[in-house]
């Protein structure tokens, strides 16, 4: 499709996400998300480039000032109906396009959350609003939720009857070596939850470290091929002395040379990677080093040791005898 996911797409959002359940009832649940955006004219060119590709539905409509699309995907099930909107540095993604204009009104109007004085009350002694991650959830709203499917009117006799409730926030802090879960309502404790995430965090760094060192491995078995490649194009020139040698010209990609053989992309062999440079791909970094008279090089050992303890645990190598 022409885009790359990491400059087209994610390297434009902020990395500040907030969702909102509103309702959970069929045919269509009432959601929002917002995310923070770095540059939202990029982001839109990138959305249409896919819309174009799989040949979704696509209007859009201003509204106050503010440009609503709206996108119709074809499901088993008919067709969903999705809308976005860009404002104030942030993307408005909702279940239609009503639910995107009241995110964008209540932002405006200086209703929203952060602006609540239940929710401002909630905050911790000695902290600010800024939190790792929050989680907001109002009980009587919750259980009219759940009451619903069971008997229509018990959400409207709650509302009547249940009072002033008060809200569930619970905060959590990351730090270097911790993370913190505090909050002033007693009625919720997430202390079971960092439990989880206690267990579930290092099972998730081990897949992680799991996945690079497999890709590792699945790295030197393409530079030994390559290696072996280079030396019967080239054979007086031997094994490359470095991983530049085995990737692409930079000035002319299509084009091989000795010096650029283009027998391995860019990510692995960057044209940077001369004799001392090392390349550095999915938390592995990579090195060729070389035995060499004159320009002829007859052994070599490719070197891949991780980036940090949080990436890898073992070192590979793999020498001129396969």
């Amino acid at each position: 499709m022409k885009l790359s996911l990491k400059d087209d797409l994610l390297s434009l959002l902020g990395g500040e996400i907030a969702v909102e359940l509103d309702t959970e009832t069929s045919p269509q649940p009432v959601w929002k998300a917002i995310l923070a955006v770095n540059d939202a004219n990029h982001l839109q060119q990138t959305l249409d480039a896919l819309v174009v590709q799989v040949h979704f539905e696509a209007s859009q409509v201003d509204d106050g000032g503010v440009t609503c699309h709206t996108l119709r995907i074809p499901s088993g099930k008919g067709t969903t109906e999705l809308a976005y909107a860009f404002s104030d540095g942030y993307m408005v993604v909702g279940s239609s396009r009503d639910a995107v204009a009241e995110a964008v009104q209540l932002h405006r109007s200086g209703g929203s959350l952060a602006k609540s004085t239940k929710f401002i009350a909630s905050l911790p002694p000695g902290r600010q609003m800024e939190a790792s991650a929050l989680l907001y959830e109002d009980p009587l709203a919750m259980a009219q939720l759940s009451l619903r499917s069971l008997k229509p009117v018990l959400p409207e006799y709650l509302t009547q009857h249940g009072g002033d409730v008060t809200p569930t926030v619970i905060r959590v802090y990351g730090e270097e070596a911790a993370i913190r879960e505090e909050s002033i309502n007693s009625a919720f404790d997430a202390t079971g939850l960092l439990i989880g995430a206690a267990i579930a965090i290092p099972n998730l760094l081990r897949s992680r470290i799991a996945a690079n060192e497999a890709s590792a491995v699945g790295s030197l078995r393409t530079m030994t091929t390559a290696q072996l490649t280079y030396e019967a194009m080239y054979p007086t020139r031997g094994y490359a002395p470095y991983l530049a040698r085995l990737g692409p010209d930079p000035g002319n990609p299509g084009i091989a040379s000795p010096e650029h053989a283009g027998l391995i992309d860019k990510s692995l062999a960057d044209g940077s990677c001369t004799i001392d440079a090392w390349c550095t791909k999915s938390g592995f970094r990579f090195q060729i080093k070389a035995v060499c008279r004159g320009k002829t090089c007859n052994d070599y050992v490719v070197l891949a040791t991780p980036v940090s303890n949080a990436t890898g645990t073992r070192n590979f190598c793999s020498t001129s005898d396969g």
